[in-house]
């Protein structure tokens, strides 16, 4: 993949509301000389599904990443997990499906991937990564599921690798392009996702489309990533 952030500008501001929402008025602006938005605290961050996602100053990494080269990508779904795959890289950790960033059994991040539509009607897709960085405190009820990178560096450091890491990601035609990669990143077996708000079922395996594969009580169901997601989650 064509690292987004070479040969462009990652903009970092102290304080945003929401980088996503940044990245999304440089898309509108045609911006295409700005290949990321950072900020070293979000007050309104969110992950999928819109929950609020907790970024404090100087403990996480908040980024999005425009990825202009990839405009109209006909699997816009695909280049959110080859994004994932590029971080779990940068991190060195595992990755729980579809974008869940994994260490020593607890979650440290996630990839957000949205559509947004410049002045010329594509559609650019941005990925949003959210990345514990240091120990910060956590609502008491997700201390056994949140964990922390470790990471004592530069987040803006952080940041560049992660665009560095795309090079080494296969362009994500199909699911087929990733998967050997995704394999290799993969902890998702045996973990439990909630189906459509509904019900709770045991992972059983990524299939050979990307989708998931859920186990309730041996009634196995197949989902996109649009209908399910990993444990409680920040």
């Amino acid at each position: 993949m064509k690292p987004p952030l070479r040969d462009r500008t990652l903009l970092h501001l102290p304080t945003a509301t929401s980088t996503q929402q940044l990245a999304l008025s440089a898309v509108l602006q045609s911006s295409t000389n700005v290949g990321g938005v950072m900020a070293d605290e979000q007050t309104a961050g969110r992950g999928r599904f819109g929950r609020e996602w907790i970024s404090p100053k100087g403990r996480s990494l908040s980024l999005s990443l425009i990825l202009w080269d990839y405009a109209d990508w006909s699997a816009p779904h695909l280049l959110g997990m080859a994004c994932g795959l590029a971080c779990a890289n940068a991190c060195d950790c595992s990755i729980a499906w579809p974008n869940d960033l994994m260490l020593g059994g607890k979650k440290i991040g996630g990839v957000l991937t949205e559509l947004f539509t410049d002045d010329d009607g594509r559609k650019i897709p941005v990925v949003g990564i959210g990345i514990n960085l240091l120990p910060f405190e956590v609502p008491s009820g997700l201390k056994s599921v949140i964990g922390f990178l470790g990471w004592h560096g530069s987040p803006e450091t952080l940041a560049k690798q992660i665009s560095e890491q795309f090079a080494r990601i296969p362009e994500p035609v199909e699911f087929a392009s990733i998967q050997e990669i995704w394999q290799r990143k993969d902890c998702t077996p045996g973990k439990m996702y909630r189906v459509s708000e509904q019900r709770i079922g045991e992972a059983v395996a990524v299939t050979n489309t990307g989708h998931l594969k859920v186990s309730f009580g041996g009634e196995i169901l197949e989902v996109p990533s649009a209908e399910a997601w990993f444990g409680p989650g920040q």
